[in-house]
């Protein structure tokens, strides 16, 4: 009996054995099998990238390339409006050294060219307006302190008429120049934030310089919009504050306007 459980045994194993084998062997080809096809595809997804890199580039569309213009355009034009803000002389304080008597000299000059380019260029300037808002300076040597500030008004009320005769507008029929303002901070028009250092007096916290400036006037409505595009694309920095606008006689076919522009200037 017992040489015949020996070779059952010995049977035993070899058949555990072979079945082993067998196994390795059904999971070995499995493997070789799987990996022959990853290197297969793998070396189609080369060729398919390949042969997309050796192509020439694809040419836009005409459509893409006036896209891509119109972006250009609009950034340069953004561009250009950030730099003008902060390097032109117009938007900061002038040190002017210039004598009252003098000043008025150079008021008397510039409210006699304004007129005359308003009537050349079809703006009729109303008796309200006739001064272009220095009626007090008509009679009155102003401060040698507010030299600065009324230079700054001066130019910004030349600015205004220019950009009412571009705009063709009708009348003007008032102008009225109010007291400036500092400011800690810009207008919340201006979309920026500036942080204050608190241990600083109130005259050093001051960021800008506010020229509120009071316009009535008459116009088309489309040359009325105009004149307010103009106003924001100029190199000065005037913020529509307030406005109101109603209709003139029937006939005319016109509006007139009450607006309050703030003129911001950097100390």
């Amino acid at each position: 009996m017992l040489p015949l459980r020996k070779n059952l045994t010995s049977v035993i194993f070899i058949l555990i054995l072979a079945i082993f084998i067998l196994i390795s062997l059904f999971y070995l080809g499995r493997t070789i099998k799987e990996n022959v096809s990853l290197n297969s595809l793998k070396n189609k997804k080369l060729e398919f990238i390949n042969h997309f890199c050796k192509q020439e580039p694809f040419p836009p569309s005409e459509a893409l390339l006036e896209y891509y213009q119109d972006k250009k355009e609009k950034i340069s034009e953004h561009y250009k409006s950030f730099h003008t803000l902060f390097i032109t002389s117009w938007n900061k304080m002038p040190h002017s050294t210039l004598e009252p008597l003098k000043f008025k000299e150079k008021l008397f000059k510039l409210q006699s060219k304004i007129l005359k380019e308003a009537e050349d260029g079809g703006l009729t300037i109303k008796e309200g307006a006739l001064y272009l808002g220095f009626d007090r300076y008509e009679t009155e040597i102003p401060s040698s302190n507010d030299i600065s500030d009324l230079i700054v008004e001066l130019q910004a009320v030349e600015e205004l008429a220019s950009l009412m005769v571009q705009s063709q507008i009708l009348s003007l029929e008032r102008m009225k120049i109010l007291e400036p303002q500092d400011k800690a901070l810009p207008l919340k028009e201006l979309g920026r934030s500036i942080p204050v250092d608190k241990s600083l007096s109130k005259e050093k916290q001051a960021f800008v310089r506010i020229f509120p400036i009071q316009v009535s006037l008459e116009a088309n409505f489309e040359n009325f919009i105009n004149f307010l595009n103009l106003c924001a694309k100029s190199d000065f920095i005037f913020v529509l504050s307030d406005m109101h606008i109603y209709q003139s006689e029937p006939e005319k076919k016109t509006v007139k306007a009450d607006i309050l522009l703030n003129l911001v200037v950097f100390l």
